[in-house]
């Protein structure tokens, strides 16, 4: 994880230790895919939390976890499917890839990143992005918050750019984000988990 995702090896061990403490993984679905979607959304939110208490990490990662959809930017040809959590929304984005790496001709491999920002050092706002880009096209976003939001009416009916009022955040960009999927997806290969 410490390769695939370009972190110092604390900012991975301390999360993944605090996680299995806590019981917040293995989850215990039976759905062998779901299952492990919902256990690297949790490593993954927990590593972007940057939280430094191990008693805390579980509850933060609950909470970046929790944060629902505020606005999408960019016109997508199609609608992104969203249950309007962030949490729900990543773990969908580890099955797409997944999807995509067993049948590679199924469709194009989305390029996306996953970000998290905090209002303040004391986190009483976080936020969550969801970008994905497309060759000669706008930057499609969806952006997500624990608070609500309260946007003014776009002047031609679309925002194009929102700026959120972080002071810090960790970003996972595209390979990065492919690298700790298969990474997660080749972890169950040929076991009783496997996808």
């Amino acid at each position: 994880m410490v390769e695939r995702l370009n972190f110092g090896t604390d900012r991975i061990t301390l999360p993944l230790d605090a996680l299995l403490q806590a019981n917040v993984i293995p989850s215990e679905l039976d759905d062998h895919a779901e299952a492990l979607a919902v256990e690297g959304t949790k490593i993954l939110l927990s590593i972007c939390s940057q939280v430094r208490k191990a008693s805390a990490i579980a509850m933060v990662a609950e909470r970046i976890g929790a944060m629902t959809l505020q606005a999408e930017l960019g016109k997508p040809k199609k609608k992104w499917s969203t249950a309007g959590f962030f949490a729900a929304d990543v773990a969908k984005l580890l099955r797409t890839f997944w999807d995509w790496g067993h049948n590679p001709c199924a469709a194009t491999i989305p390029v996306v990143g996953v970000s998290v920002y905090w209002s303040d050092p004391q986190g009483r706002v976080l936020f969550g992005t969801i970008d994905e880009w497309h060759r000669g096209k706008p930057r499609q976003k969806k952006i997500y918050s624990s608070e609500t939001l309260r946007l003014p009416s776009a002047p031609v009916g679309e925002w194009d750019y929102i700026e959120l009022p972080a002071v810090g955040g960790t970003s996972v960009s595209p390979l990065p984000l492919l690298g700790f999927s298969e990474l997660l997806r080749r972890g169950v290969e040929d076991t009783a988990a496997d996808l």
